[in-house]
């Protein structure tokens, strides 16, 4: 039960930080906490841990591109590591996946910003 109050409140940090107004992330974070996919892993507990680190990895790789600290970029991997091996061991592969093509998602996104202001660095 505890990983479907954190699959709503990481999916809520994570749609705040992407910008959303607050009832949106609620209304985000309950669709994501209490969705099928969610819903119908419930079983299997090693499956639905991952429901919850989804979100998380995804937002602990939003904050760490943007903070770009050493705390933030280590919160991140603890995340990334703990969702790899609390687990399913597939289904942790596929998150970390899914996070490093949000990471590379990002950067690309930072460097065509940049190139396009014409600020380096």
């Amino acid at each position: 039960m505890l990983h479907l109050w954190a699959a709503g409140w990481f999916t809520y940090l994570l749609l705040r930080r992407l910008g959303t107004r607050w009832l949106s992330a609620v209304a985000a974070g309950l669709a994501w906490m209490l969705g099928g996919w969610t819903l119908a892993w419930m079983q299997l507990a090693p499956v639905v841990v991952q429901s919850a680190a989804i979100p998380a990895c995804l937002w602990v790789v939003h904050r760490a591109e943007q903070r770009r600290s050493w705390g933030a970029v280590s919160l991140a991997g603890v995340v990334l590591g703990a969702s790899v091996v609390a687990g399913h061991a597939l289904m942790g592969a596929v998150t970390a996946a899914i996070a490093g093509v949000y990471l590379a998602t990002l950067v690309a996104r930072r460097a065509q910003q940049q190139r396009e202001s014409g600020v380096g660095g």
